[in-house]
């Protein structure tokens, strides 16, 4: 009671191979990966490349291919299995639970794996921030709102965050739903969106390809702070075109 209910173990090594069983020596029971929910990789690590990182994980019949894998923003995986989370005794499972909730998806080993494979997709990992909004919170906090994005070569050449990080998952067809806030110029309204859809149409001009992609889904009034009645359709229609216009 009052104390953690987890220590972290650290060790330097050429291979993962070799860190696992140098974590091995201190500890008096047996490293068995079956049981780890989540992978955490630094952000200087993703950005140098994790091809060599991933041939491990693939190679070995003890990893789960529904492990969750993050990119840990401005920081170092230790970092956040370090957190001391007041919702979960282990913070790497607090970290795959707020990657479910927190509308970007749940992104496993499996999918970066698959997309690796795919043309015209690029591997994509949810990045894990620890931003706390005051000292109290200063070790228990971690949010989930931007986005990794990687080259063939596993290496991250990139991020987006906000409502680009969202729209990146429906075009992948990841996103389900979402709640979208909007200004139309008379107020703010607030929308519920689910039934997500998207379509993809490639034209070839010369040299060039391009993508028109269209987005759909349905959504539903959940706030209105502006003088617009939605039950008349005279007023709703205009409001549905200023919507569809944003998208």
């Amino acid at each position: 009671s009052g104390q953690r209910a987890n220590i972290v173990l650290t060790a330097s090594g050429n291979s993962i191979v070799d860190l696992t069983q140098q974590i091995q020596d201190k500890l008096p029971r047996r490293v068995f990966l079956g049981h780890r929910r989540s992978i955490f990789i630094g952000e200087k690590l993703a950005k140098k490349g994790l091809i060599d990182i991933m041939d491990q994980f693939t190679r070995n019949t003890d990893t789960r291919m529904r492990t969750d894998i993050f990119v840990v923003n401005n920081g170092e995986g230790k970092d956040v299995l370090k957190i001391n989370s007041p919702f979960n005794q282990f913070s790497a499972i607090v970290a795959v639970d707020q990657d479910r909730f927190c509308r970007l998806g749940d992104t496993a080993l499996r999918d970066v794996l698959l997309d690796i494979g795919r043309d015209g997709i690029r591997p994509s990992m949810p990045m894990v921030e620890i931003t706390p909004n005051n000292d109290q919170e200063k070790h228990e906090i971690i949010e989930v709102k931007s986005v990794a994005i990687f080259n063939k070569q596993l290496q991250m050449v990139g991020k987006v965050t906000g409502r680009e990080s969202l729209e990146m998952f429906w075009v992948k067809g990841v996103l389900k739903d979402q709640y979208i806030t909007e200004e139309t110029g008379e107020g703010s309204i607030s929308l519920y969106e689910s039934n997500l859809k998207k379509s993809i149409r490639t034209e070839v001009e010369g040299n060039k390809i391009k993508a028109f992609i269209k987005l759909e889904g349905i959504g539903r009034v959940l706030e209105n702070n502006t003088d617009i009645d939605v039950s008349v359709s005279a007023e709703r229609i205009p409001l549905e075109r200023k919507l569809n216009e944003i998208k």
